[in-house]
């Protein structure tokens, strides 16, 4: 599982979590992400996105963001 934390002067304000569920034909896998808001104590839930797992997790991260933003508009 990756966690990613966003922090406003070194205080939590929420969390980006990222896990590997399905591995598809060769190295393409899906994973399952949510956000979570510290202060409202709400997230973003059931974000799935597919990544090749040779590439950098930093893809995989912005592959999630995207769909948040496009979640958002």
């Amino acid at each position: 599982m990756l966690r990613i934390t966003a922090d406003v002067n070194g205080v939590p304000i929420g969390r980006l979590f990222i896990h590997n569920t399905t591995q598809r034909a060769g190295q393409r896998w899906i994973y399952d992400a949510a956000t979570w808001d510290d202060a409202t104590q709400d997230g973003t839930f059931g974000i799935q996105v597919e990544h090749l797992r040779r590439d950098p997790w930093t893809i995989l991260v912005a592959s999630v963001l995207r769909v948040l933003h496009r979640e958002n508009k």
